[in-house]
């Protein structure tokens, strides 16, 4: 099921229009983060460490969506438990 689900997150959040807005607002905080740590590095240095930060950010994005998803997949199941939706879990 967390294929399924991988396949709605990459159509929804990252296709499309809306998906662009969502990286380029990621890419804008990681930078704004990073730019507040005080430490002072190297150009290359920073690529390397906000390639790293950003690539950890879409992880747990995904992660958060497929969690999500989860939970609302369970507690519609619970609120309609006469139906013929048990093929979700």
């Amino acid at each position: 099921m967390d294929n399924m689900i991988r396949d709605l997150y990459a159509k929804m959040v990252l296709g499309g229009i809306s998906g662009d807005a969502i990286i380029r607002e990621r890419e804008t905080e990681v930078d704004k983060e990073l730019k507040n740590t005080g430490i002072e590095l190297g150009q290359q240095e920073f690529k390397k460490f906000r390639d790293c930060a950003l690539s950890v950010a879409c992880m747990s994005e995904e992660l958060g969506f497929i969690l999500g998803m989860r939970y609302a997949m369970r507690l519609y199941r619970e609120c309609m438990p006469n139906t013929r939706d048990n093929w979700l879990y």
